[in-house]
């Protein structure tokens, strides 16, 4: 059906590639209707197509307009006035007016057009000739001319009678235009001038004779009339009224000779006038007056020397910015992707576990959180008086350990103390837990009720580990539970997952009863000789205990046994020491209140620090190994990030020379060398951002290798004479690419390529330090490599790196040494030479590949007298030789075109 509505319907079984420029139009046209989309945008439909396909186009849309909204824009306004329901009119790319074409018509068109044309003087003749004939009279034709024209001279002409009788009716009747036998009058497009029409026609039928009029007719204002008035007005809001396309002609002529002004007419009154009679020959005429007026003031004052290489670079500069600004892509390779690098790499060395010394850590019970809880086994006799005073210690300032005195250690906000707010708090046992223990017999045993295991999992019934003891609040925000003869382990093993202990509970404190052992000798000196060789003897060859007495060593512990046990959990591994700590402050508490009761004991104390063991000289290997590692790990992802920008830079060249962009800018007249030395400075200034990002993550990251003091210089120096040199390197390579992606993702391959595999090569050669032969082949490697940017980049953050961590550890262990300076020229300074150098060399071999120096002459030289035509004539032999007698362009010329040939 479709295609029967578009009259192709004998092209149904072939391909659409095989259609007319015509067809293939309507065959688009006819898919966008297809579908029965509510909404079809149509593009010019008709344009480039034969007035019958056009007609058919139009016929297909009136066919399938209802129920649909359709968008067309066309340069055709008898098709918008026949296709539209409403019309929208741009100008100078902005929306001037929407309606529908009444309404357009009345509000911007002239109004009704009246169209008169009258009878000729060969008409008149004509008619007065066939009046003869009729009547068989004979009249001079010569008398009948004259006759006419003495009618027409004698009542002003015909037009100002037809004019006048006109206006009787009409007042506001103009006269639009008048040429030869016909004229047009404008009537305004209002009611009360519509309701006239019949009766100014009327009377125009009765005095066709009088007033000589042959024909009229009238008509409505066109589109084409609104279109242009709409476009004037737009105009006519301009500074300066000269039109449109000497306008732009002006403004081109302003920038070819840096002209910072418009070509302007002289007088606004000449604008009005202009304005007023629409004439574009006046305005064509007052440009080229103008433009001839102020012809030689700009050939005078044209940028000749530094500045107009000044103007040219400007002008690449701008150019490049713009390019750049509107290509997404290219700035994520320039600035997302070395970021993304630079940060994986950081990352990376701090995730790393730290391989360096660790601090010395304090030792005490309060690492697992505050408050915790203890417990003091405490017997109801035998109790020896250092026992009490030891007790009390616990609940006088400063409390448990060292946290509370004057002049802790400790920090306050983490470790908060309540001082003078220690306090007892008795427990009442409930008549449950009683019934539970007498029923187990507690009070002669001390066993309480077993716990089951059967489901995996200690669980306990009422009364197992014992009554609830009392507690005291200590100063140190902690409970220490008074286990007043208690079976402690039963205690401790049975209420171990209490949900109220869990996790809290570390360690604790038995005070034993005094036994009695008077009628036992003390242990002499032979004894102790004994146990000091045994122990010696372990000691010395790992052997084991049985060597040694048991008995001997059993009677020393009988007869000095011990007054307290530390309990201590295992699975809080500072436990043991810790908690020790905490009887021993106690103990010196203890002694000092034996002595006097009134000393001072919140200003004693002891505070337990554990010092890291000197590291092994393989533990110290490891490290090093380590850290080379993470240097070289580092380098390789700065060269992955830094590989990306040069080779981004190559994309605009690329499209550049394809697109022969560039040519036209030589043909112009920029130099090779200002186009190259304009898009190497944009290319370092955009590689400067970049890397200054790359810095800015170094910082924040605090990587001392690279931040520490000359380093943070000497990594700068790398990135910048990195980009200083193997930016020019790109742009001889730009002539070998057709299409900038796969110029980009080549020399991307190539430069993360070449500096792996030269920074890893020479790295790994370099750890076989016990392999002469190949420690010769390294070092002719880190030589020749240095004539790649990219090696001498990788390797110069590796040897960065790897001078910290010498001085690093130098620095502690070897007396008196002096830190090396990374800037030394066999650490990163030679890097750093070949850099600037290799810089340098690569800029200049971009400019000579530009003026096709390594292209060798052909051998045809080609002198003036050879571009002269046998059939020359004489003017261009003039015109040549005024050319020649005058190179320095005395006389003023705009365009000079010396020994040009195809």
């Amino acid at each position: 059906k479709m295609l029967a509505d578009l009259g192709i319907e004998n092209k149904s079984e072939n391909y659409s590639t095989e259609l007319s420029g015509g067809m293939k139009r309507k065959l688009s046209i006819a898919i966008a209707f297809i579908g029965n989309s509510t909404i079809v945008i149509l593009d010019e439909p008709t344009a480039g197509v034969d007035p019958f396909a056009r007609r058919a186009i139009w016929d297909l849309i009136l066919k399938y307009k209802p129920g649909r909204t359709i968008v067309l824009s066309t340069h055709h306004l008898d098709e918008a006035d026949l296709l539209c329901d409403r019309l929208a009119i741009i100008s100078s790319g902005e929306l001037q007016c929407v309606g529908t074409t009444m309404h357009l018509k009345h509000k911007y068109g002239e109004g009704y057009n009246l169209i008169v044309e009258l009878t000729s003087v060969s008409d008149e003749l004509e008619i007065q000739q066939q009046h003869t004939n009729s009547t068989n009279n004979t009249i001079d034709p010569n008398s009948i001319q004259m006759n006419i024209i003495n009618s027409n001279t004698n009542s002003s002409t015909r037009f100002e009678r037809l004019t006048a009788f006109l206006k009787s009716s009409m007042p506001d009747l103009r006269i639009k235009e008048q040429h030869g036998d016909q004229i047009t009058y404008v009537i305004l497009d209002d009611v009360e001038h519509t309701k006239i029409f019949p009766k100014i026609l009327s009377d125009l039928d009765e005095n066709k004779t009088n007033y000589h009029i042959k024909s009229y007719g009238l008509s409505n204002s066109s589109l084409e009339q609104v279109f242009l008035r709409v476009a004037n007005e737009k105009k006519c809001t301009e500074d300066y009224e000269i039109s449109s396309c000497w306008k732009r002609m002006a403004i081109r002529i302003k920038g070819w000779f840096g002209k910072n002004k418009l070509i302007e007419p002289k007088t606004n009154e000449t604008i009005n006038e202009q304005e007023n009679n629409d004439d574009d020959d006046d305005d064509q005429a007052l440009f080229h007056t103008r433009l001839s007026e102020e012809w030689s003031s700009y050939a005078d004052e044209r940028y000749t020397g530094i500045s107009y290489i000044a103007v040219q670079v400007s002008g690449l500069l701008i150019k490049r910015f713009h390019r750049t600004k509107r290509n997404i892509k290219a700035l994520i390779a320039e600035i997302l992707l070395p970021i993304i690098f630079v940060l994986l790499a950081m990352l990376v060395t701090k995730l790393a576990p730290d391989t360096s010394e660790p601090p010395p850590l304090t030792l005490h019970p309060w690492y697992w959180g505050n408050p915790s809880y203890m417990f003091q086994g405490i017997p109801t006799n035998n109790i020896t008086l250092l026992s009490k005073s030891i007790q009390q210690t616990f609940t006088q300032a400063p409390s448990l350990g060292t946290r509370c005195m004057k002049s802790s250690m400790f920090d306050e906000k983490r470790y908060p103390c309540d001082l003078g707010d220690a306090k007892y708090n008795n427990v009442s046992i409930s008549q449950e837990i009683m019934n539970a223990l007498n029923a187990v017999n507690y009070t002669y045993t001390r066993i309480s009720p077993s716990c089951d295991c059967d489901q995996k999992l200690q669980t306990c019934p009422i009364g197992a580990g014992g009554p609830t003891p009392s507690y005291d609040k200590t100063e140190t925000k902690d409970t220490l539970y008074r286990l007043y003869d208690y079976n402690i382990s039963d205690w401790v093993v049975k209420t171990e997952f209490n949900e109220e202990y869990l996790m809290k509970r570390f360690g604790g404190f038995d005070f034993l009863a005094q036994n009695n052992f008077n009628s036992i000798d003390l242990l002499n000196q032979t004894l102790i000789d004994g146990i000091v060789n045994a122990i010696n003897t372990i000691n010395s060859a790992n052997q084991s205990i049985t060597n040694v007495d048991a008995a001997k060593v059993a009677a020393f512990f009988r007869i000095h046994p011990p007054q307290v046990s530390v309990w201590y959990n295992n699975k809080g591994w500072p436990s043991s020491v810790a908690f020790l700590n905490v009887f021993n402050n106690a103990f010196l508490r203890g002694l000092l209140l034996q002595k006097s009761s009134s000393t001072p004991i919140d200003e004693y104390g002891i505070t337990a620090i554990s010092h890291p063991l000197p590291q092994a000289a393989i533990q110290i290997d490891s490290e090093i190994q380590t850290n080379i590692a993470l240097e070289l790990f580092t380098a390789i992802c700065v060269i992955f990030a830094l590989a990306f920008i040069p080779a981004s830079f190559l994309v605009f060249l690329i499209d550049e020379n394809v697109t022969t962009s560039k040519h036209l800018q030589f043909v112009s007249g920029v130099k090779g060398i200002t186009y190259w030395a304009a898009n190497f400075v944009w290319d370092l200034a955009n590689y400067c951002v970049s890397i200054g990002f790359c810095i800015i993550i170094f910082l924040a990251f605090g990587i001392e290798a690279y931040v520490h003091q000359t380093n943070l210089l000497c990594l700068f120096l790398l990135l910048f004479l990195y980009g200083f040199a193997t930016i020019p390197l790109m742009y001889p390579i730009n002539y070998l690419f057709r299409t900038p992606s796969t110029g980009f993702v080549v020399i991307s391959s190539i430069n993360i390529f070449i500096g792996l595999m030269t920074t890893i090569s020479t790295v790994t050669l370099e750890s076989f330090q016990d392999e002469p032969d190949l420690q010769q082949i390294n070092d002719i490697l880190t030589k020749v490599f240095l004539i790649f940017p990219h090696y001498s980049l990788g390797r110069g953050l590796f040897d960065l790196s790897k001078t910290n961590a010498i001085n690093v550890v130098s620095v502690k262990y070897v007396a008196d040494y002096q830190p090396l300076s990374p800037f030394q020229f066999n650490i990163v300074g030679r890097n750093l030479v070949a850099l600037f150098v290799e810089g340098i060399v690569f800029f200049i071999f971009a400019i000579l590949v530009q003026y096709r120096f390594f292209i060798p002459d052909r051998g045809c030289v080609r002198t003036p007298n050879d571009l002269i035509s046998s059939n020359e004539d004489e003017d261009v032999a003039v015109e040549r030789e005024r050319i020649y007698s005058d190179p320095s362009n005395t006389s003023g010329d705009v365009l000079r075109m010396i020994d040009l040939v195809k």
